[in-house]
């Protein structure tokens, strides 16, 4: 007898599953946190299905949805009602459940909201990722929102393509910027619908963006300029101007230079050098990004500078940007971009030493490819990808060829 109910129990350990008469439910304890606002102590649902690999692909969904539900009980964003779907037959009764709420101006049913959607992808995807993703993936939906509403997922129609391209189009951006806000939104729609197996094609897949605006051409530093400006970091000789000296003359995206270990600058290499690698308080931007570069002139001394004085009390080469947990690229740049404002009267801001960089490689005919390799630019071609890419000699070969001498009256050069 007791062989007979073994099927009934429920398998925690492998998708929160039970089998009766063959076909497998779904059974799973509601956090006693939560259990007041969910209405019931558990959750039991028929998956209508005797298929084994069937039901633990449904109880991975059903389990994901719920945590995200749970999550948002917990901050007491909303209650829910009309969540759970009638109990399955010999399902415990449960205490009534509570009246609906509403999110944004919709009240929410068993059909999950963008909102929803927002929730489940800051879950799945923000950890690790610093504060600066979570922020905005939710400024673009909240764009996205005030733009349609807070639509349920299986209402989204083409027509709010148009409607959030045309709100944004209101509100001044360009096309470029409209391109970027659209790629974050897309995201968040495209793994709530996976996720939750929702029959319903992505609203801003194919939307049309015309040309609008004006995108701000970034001005390069003249050569007199990048000059003037290392001169003064030699001279001041502080963690700030250490950062725009190394900046300078390996065309460091901020964040890249800002976020980097003492351990990533290697001086004792035949070729020096400082390595680009993701940390978990500084992401990189793209996979191309992650790189060696050789360091001459300007980055060298900065480099060199940084490792005198962290060598013994701190792992991070600017403490003042970067913790344990996030660099804080905008303090940064806000910073150094009022240190140059008033040495600058171009309106170059940190950012375009790399566009400099580019140029000063231009002006002395280093190969595109080569030129990639150093800024972390994506090459294009499926050749780029095979290899190993060019040796730190090679590299430092052609970054020699753009060192300013600093002794050096300008108008001698």
């Amino acid at each position: 007898m007791l062989n007979k109910r073994v099927d009934h129990m429920v398998d925690h350990s492998n998708h929160y599953l039970f089998s009766k008469r063959g076909t497998f439910y779904y059974s799973r304890r509601v956090p006693a946190t939560v259990r007041r606002q969910f209405g019931k102590p558990r959750f039991v649902r028929c998956l209508h299905t005797s298929n084994r690999g069937k039901a633990e692909r449904l109880s991975s969904e059903l389990s994901s949805r719920l945590e995200n539900i749970w999550d948002r009980l917990r901050l007491d964003v909303v209650t829910f009602d009309k969540i759970i779907e009638p109990r399955a037959h010999g399902a415990p009764k449960t205490a009534r459940r509570p009246k609906a709420s509403t999110f944004e101006g919709s009240p929410l049913t068993s059909t999950p909201t963008v909102g929803d959607a927002l929730e489940l992808y800051i879950r799945l995807k923000a950890a690790g990722k610093g504060t600066l993703f979570e922020a905005h993936a939710r400024r673009n939906m909240a764009s996205f929102v005030e733009a349609v509403g807070s639509v349920h997922l299986s209402n989204l129609r083409k027509a709010h393509g148009g409607q959030f391209r045309d709100h944004l189009i209101d509100q001044g951006l360009s096309s470029s910027s409209i391109n970027r806000v659209f790629s974050s939104v897309k995201a968040v729609l495209n793994l709530a619908v996976r996720e939750w197996d929702i029959d319903v094609s992505n609203p801003l897949v194919g939307t049309f963006i015309p040309d609008v605006g004006t995108r701000k051409k970034r001005v390069p530093f003249t050569e007199p300029e990048i000059l003037s400006i290392q001169r003064e970091c030699r001279d001041l000789d502080d963690d700030k101007r250490w950062l725009l000296a190394l900046i300078s003359d390996t065309g460091m995206r901020l964040a890249e230079a800002a976020g980097i270990l003492v351990g990533d600058i290697r001086l004792e290499e035949p070729v020096p050098h400082v390595v680009v690698q993701d940390h978990p308080w500084r992401r990189l931007k793209t996979t191309s990004s992650e790189r060696t570069i050789p360091l001459v002139g300007a980055s060298l001394w900065a480099a060199e500078s940084v490792v005198d004085h962290c060598r013994d009390h701190s792992e991070v080469a600017f403490p003042r940007y970067t913790s344990s947990t996030e660099t804080n690229s905008n303090s940064a740049s806000a910073a150094l971009n009022k240190w140059l404002k008033a040495r600058v009267a171009s309106g170059a801001v940190v950012h375009s030493f790399r566009h400099s960089l580019r140029d000063r490689l231009r002006a002395v005919g280093c190969p595109s490819d080569v030129a990639d390799a150093i800024g972390g630019w994506t090459t294009s071609g499926i050749g780029s990808s095979y290899g190993a890419g060019y040796a730190l000699e090679a590299k430092a070969s052609w970054l020699q060829k753009i060192v300013l001498d600093l002794d050096q009256r300008f108008e001698e050069r």
